[in-house]
């Protein structure tokens, strides 16, 4: 590694590569664009928070990035058997960058969107705030399991969301 700081805790050694949370890995983006679209459609407050707290953390998370410029140095040196989801961890790592994921985007907007739908208080949301729960959690886990990001970068992007939380709900 040359030119960054080296995003790691030593239970990222415990953390296996797991080829299937490719699937969920790419789960995020259609999570974040249905959440958005069905908080503009049904619950406008909500909307409007869930798009400054994502603004406002993916903001902070760049200027972090270019205050520490960080990366993971996790990846497999071969990636032997070839199956599907093996190829779409080859591509992944092609195509995305192993730098500048201290705090993980993926968590930020996982975790925005987590708690924009569960702020919707009505019992008939609650079977798919479980749903959008457990869609979440995979989709953080990803991030590690391919080892295309430290168990780090999901603590710091998780300790962001709370801290925007709080900017965001409480302190307006």
């Amino acid at each position: 590694h040359t030119g960054y700081l080296v995003s790691y805790l030593p239970l990222d050694n415990k953390i296996p590569f797991c080829e299937w949370f490719a699937i969920p890995y790419y789960l995020w983006e259609p999570y974040l664009f249905f959440t958005g679209f069905y908080l503009f459609y049904t619950h406008e407050e909500n909307f409007k928070d869930f798009m400054r707290f994502l603004g406002w953390s993916f903001f902070a998370a760049v200027i972090i990035y270019a205050i520490f410029p960080n990366g993971q140095n996790l990846r497999p040196t071969s990636l032997a058997h070839d199956k599907f989801c093996v190829d779409i961890v080859k591509w992944t790592y092609a195509t995305d960058a192993n730098t500048n994921g201290c705090p993980r985007l993926h968590v930020l907007g996982t975790m925005t969107a987590v708690i924009a739908l569960w702020r919707i208080r009505s019992p008939e949301h609650m079977g798919w705030q479980a749903v959008s729960i457990t869609l979440a959690v995979f989709i953080c886990l990803s991030t590690v399991f391919i080892k295309q990001h430290s168990i780090l970068d999901v603590f710091t992007a998780v300790a962001l969301s709370v801290l925007f939380y709080f900017i965001i709900y409480h302190w307006r």
